[in-house]
């Protein structure tokens, strides 16, 4: 027996949400860039030589597969997949950056991670929505972290990465209208 209608159907809708309206770029997604310092370690897709961020940010946003990229000095662009459990390394040659789009709420979020840096707010009994929505509008609040036990960190930054089981962390690029 052949696919029926209904695996058409869920396999139409699986591709339009991992890969946008037709599986094409779409515009609107937002980039957060950490800073120089920062390696990514693990899940490379794809490589392409660029010779700014800003040209290996195009190139993520450009990829319905890209969560993160990192650029090199020598313009080597690296971009990463959505199964972030990476670790992140110092290097001073390096910029790392992370790509959302918010027609896909499952693409500016990650689980099971916690964003190691700057806490600008911290409050008790939230929602992971509650949290993103708190820490939207803290001043100078770039990130979040939610622990399954309610508590929410609105972050400045962030110095590293840690996977923690319980935690969801995010960016408020597309909340704040803060993008590059």
């Amino acid at each position: 027996m052949g696919p029926t209608a209904e695996h058409f159907s869920v396999s139409i809708r699986l591709l339009v949400s991992a890969c946008g309206i037709f599986g094409v770029f779409s515009g609107n997604n937002y980039c957060y860039m950490t800073g120089e310092g920062f390696d990514m370690l693990g899940h490379d897709m794809r490589v392409y030589n660029s010779t700014t961020p800003m040209g290996c940010k195009r190139l993520c946003q450009a990829n319905c597969g890209c969560l993160a990229f990192v650029h090199y000095h020598n313009g080597t662009c690296l971009l990463k997949s959505m199964s972030l459990d990476a670790g992140i390394v110092s290097d001073p040659s390096a910029i790392i950056g992370f790509c959302t789009d918010p027609y896909d709420p499952e693409r500016d979020h990650v689980y099971e991670h916690e964003w190691i840096g700057t806490n600008m707010k911290e409050q008790s009994n939230t929602t992971l929505t509650d949290c993103a929505d708190i820490c939207a509008g803290v001043d100078g609040a770039s990130l979040y972290t939610w622990r399954a036990d309610g508590k929410c960190f609105c972050k400045a930054d962030f110095k590293r990465i840690a996977q923690h089981f319980g935690y969801t962390s995010g960016f408020l690029i597309a909340r704040k209208k803060v993008y590059i």
